[in-house]
């Protein structure tokens, strides 16, 4: 089967990239609202503290050990109220559980850690309120949440009341962001490492399809870990380290390859670079968890600024060597993995500038880097597809040359073995005529005795 040439990719390059993007804008594109309210003033309960004045979205930090749970008290008017439709409440995310109330009906209940294991939920958080409950005026909504010394660091996100039908377009869209593309990240990071392996065990040579094959199996390890939400007490520990070290080794693998493919790579670097991907889950598991807090941000801003800016670094003198499509298609993947650490690392501090400028958008609370990297992870893919297709058809080109050459080489020597068949013809002649030459010259020199002889006798 005759593959495509060079040519096909660099007209349709672009092509593929707009088409990548167009499809992740439809599962961009927010669903339209229907009516909801969002309660922004409130009031914080904290155990032998007086109400404290809290404006929604707000974070909660203490250090106190007695503090266990804090309360969020909001009083809201729902004129709109609708009799006739189905009304439901929705939260962005309650992380750690918790109990939520309206009126004095608790309307849901969210697991929380205990002895036996640790809960983190990601997803958004709705349920359909009782007939009857809301009120036109005067509403009291409590939100109940624990807090200890190790999660001490509470985010409470603004609450909605609204349409059913809304606030289910809502959830459903944000479930899309956390946990279908996480499904789907996962699935096609097994698919590309398996290609990119069977790749690199036809040519091993090529030491970037190991390496991109090693990055998207650790990516697709890291991407296992954001789906599981409940983790047994006992594995706790582990499963944090588990998840430091997929995060930095995935991290560690693009800037090896970026390496590698700008001819850039030393192996002191390399062994540096694995090295301190391998140093945040021996910190985690030596401290005995201790150190998760400031390993995860402090060692995640680490990796972001020495990794990525080696991986950068690496990608702009790839384009200043090579000045191709590729080159440049690394780049700005890179330069988009920054933006979007730039993007959740204000959005994991819930900056207010992010609030200000894109409130709608910050309220989803959904995190870009997973996103970028995924891209990154693709790009190098199909430039490696692209080499080793190219390379395919090197070789394809070269054995067809060989193949010419031999059927030149096979004709010519059919023609000397013809002037040799000839010549060796020529030759048993010649030899022959000799031969008959030499017997006729014998058979003379005999008979020439004889006459002499019988001349004499005479």
């Amino acid at each position: 089967m005759k593959l495509p040439g060079r040519a096909f990719f660099d007209r349709n390059w672009l092509l593929a990239v707009w088409l990548i993007l167009a499809s992740v804008g439809v599962g961009c594109s927010p669903p339209a609202w229907g009516w909801e309210i969002s309660p922004t003033t409130g009031h914080l309960l904290v155990e032998g503290r007086l109400p404290q004045p809290v404006a929604f979205p707000m974070r909660w930090k203490t250090n106190d050990p007695t503090v266990q749970r804090i309360k969020a008290v909001l009083e809201f008017d729902a004129p709109e109220v609708s009799l006739d439709e189905l009304n439901s409440f929705y939260i962005t995310a309650m992380f750690d559980g918790g109990r939520v109330a309206i009126n004095g009906t608790v309307i849901l209940v969210v697991p929380e850690s205990d002895h036996t294991q640790i809960l983190r939920w990601r997803g958004a958080q709705t349920t359909v309120l009782p007939d009857g409950l809301l009120r036109a005026n005067g509403n009291r909504l409590e939100i109940d949440i624990p807090t200890t010394v190790q999660n001490s660091d509470v985010y409470i996100y603004r609450p909605a009341i609204g349409s059913t039908v809304t606030l289910v377009k809502r959830a459903e869209w944000r479930w899309f962001w956390l946990k279908g593309i996480e499904w789907i990240t996962l699935a096609v990071s097994l698919l590309l490492a398996l290609v990119m392996w069977l790749i690199w065990n036809h040519n091993q040579r090529e030491t970037m399809y190991r390496l991109c094959a090693i990055a998207a199996l650790i990516w697709s390890l890291r991407t296992a870990s954001l789906l599981v939400e409940a983790i047994p007490s006992d594995w706790w520990l582990v499963w944090r380290s588990a998840q430091h070290l997929t995060s930095a080794g995935s991290t560690v693998a693009l800037a090896l390859l970026a390496l590698h493919f700008a001819g850039l790579s030393r192996r002191w670097l390399d062994r540096g670079l694995i090295g301190f991907a391998c140093l945040l889950p021996l910190l985690t598991l030596g401290s005995a968890g201790t150190l998760d807090r400031a390993i995860g941000i402090w060692g995640g801003l680490a990796t972001l600024v020495v990794v990525g800016g080696v991986a950068v670094f690496a990608a702009a003198v790839a384009v200043r060597r090579h000045q191709s499509l590729a080159a440049w298609a690394i780049l700005v993947a890179f330069s988009l993995i920054m933006l979007a650490a730039v993007h959740d690392f204000l959005m994991y501090w819930h900056a207010p500038s992010m609030y200000a400028l894109f409130p709608a958008w910050t309220e989803h609370g959904v995190l870009l880097l997973r996103y970028a990297f995924s891209l990154v992870l693709m790009v190098f893919v199909a430039v490696l597809i692209q080499r080793h297709l190219s390379t395919l058809q090197e070789l394809d080109a070269s054995n067809q040359r060989l193949t010419l050459k031999l059927a030149e080489q096979e004709a010519e020597l059919g023609t000397q073995h013809s002037r040799l068949l000839v010549l060796e013809r020529l030759q048993a002649a010649t030899i022959e005529r000799h031969r008959i030459m030499r017997d006729l010259h014998d058979g003379l020199g005999a008979i020439d005795p004889k006459l002499e002889f019988l001349n004499y006798a005479a």
